[in-house]
């Protein structure tokens, strides 16, 4: 079934926010628009979530390189090889929309993934004046710094393919024509400690060519939660969905809130000083070997009621109440 065409040659499958439900998501060609078509069980919503945002891409070639989304489905880039063009998008894995375009220039991407935290990201690049790995901190602030985190873990004599992440949490890189697998070893780590070693696995006589099998990332984490409650100044719960571990350590993202910002509980509750956009962190433990996934909480602000002034009715007459507030759930003194 054709869904839409002429798409980049990018596509990927990033989970929704309720755990259980899929986005594919891909560029059009000729345009800066991005569309997401919602997959579930019931299959596939062919009337896309739309994004018009970011650098327009011409048709033809210009798109070459790899689309992906981190592990926790926040964030997206897009490489865009003959552009010399690198593009970070935020994702709502909620609504499927993209926002906060981040373009980055002066290299020829080609391959692209981000570590299992998803606070760095690395880059192969095809340049005719050197082929080169990448990793870029994502922590550093804006686009300006970002691109200056920089720093180059590998250069290598031949081209550069694509960077694809495992379920033994290390980024595999393809070298095209050679008989090893370059491997960053500890991708969560930043500067050269991340420990890439461009002779890392052999491929027992076989040749690698420039691409490796994309995978809808969430699969190598085994470790989910579910939370609820987000409102400023409610109480946030959390509980993990995971079974048989040992213990874990919650860490909230809120460094206002002193020693409440940490929590051992299994299924904790924590009141976030301010609204806006959180990046928390849970580390489980299972015999003795921990596991870690980070996630972005969103705290709202309080809705504000607003029923119009005060009315005075004859008795029998009707009075319609709108206590409007968009996604929101009503309860009223009646209990309707």
């Amino acid at each position: 079934i054709l869904i839409i065409t002429p798409t980049c040659e990018k596509i990927a499958a990033i989970k929704h926010q309720n755990n259980s439900d899929f986005w594919i998501v891909t560029q059009f060609q000729g345009s800066n628009i991005f569309y997401s078509y919602l997959l579930t069980s019931s299959g596939l919503n062919m009337t896309p979530v739309v994004s018009k945002i970011g650098s327009v891409v011409p048709e033809g070639s210009p798109g070459i390189g790899y689309f992906k989304a981190s592990l926790n489905g926040s964030r997206i880039v897009t490489a865009r090889s003959q552009m010399y063009q690198l593009e970070l998008f935020n994702f709502n894995n909620s609504t499927g929309f993209l926002s906060n375009s981040m373009t980055f220039g002066d290299i020829s991407p080609y391959g692209v993934e981000f570590s299992p935290k998803g606070n760095l990201l690395y880059v192969s690049s095809l340049d005719i004046n050197g082929k080169k790995i990448y990793q870029y901190n994502l922590l550093s602030g804006s686009a300006a710094k970002i691109a200056n985190s920089r720093i180059i873990i590998g250069s290598l004599s031949n081209t550069c393919g694509a960077l694809q992440l495992a379920s033994d949490g290390k980024i595999y890189h393809a070298q095209e024509n050679d008989s090893f697998l370059g491997v960053i070893n500890a991708p969560n780590i930043s500067g050269m400690s991340c420990n890439y070693n461009s002779k890392g696995f052999y491929l027992g006589g076989r040749i690698s060519k420039m691409g490796l099998p994309s995978f809808n990332n969430s699969i190598f984490s085994n470790l989910n939660f579910t939370y609820y409650n987000l409102c400023f100044g409610d109480s946030t719960s959390f509980n993990i969905t995971s079974s048989s571990i040992d213990s874990a350590i919650w860490d909230f993202g809120d460094n206002n809130s002193g020693l409440s910002n940490v929590s051992k509980d299994i299924s904790p509750k924590h009141i976030y000083t301010d609204i806006g956009l959180f990046n928390m962190m849970l580390v489980i433990y299972y015999n003795g070997i921990p596991d870690t996934t980070t996630h972005s909480i969103l705290i709202n602000p309080i809705p504000k009621i607003n029923f119009g002034n005060d009315t005075t009715i004859c008795q029998g007459a009707t009075l319609i109440l709108n206590a409007t507030n968009f996604n929101s759930t009503y309860l009223w003194q009646n209990n309707s």
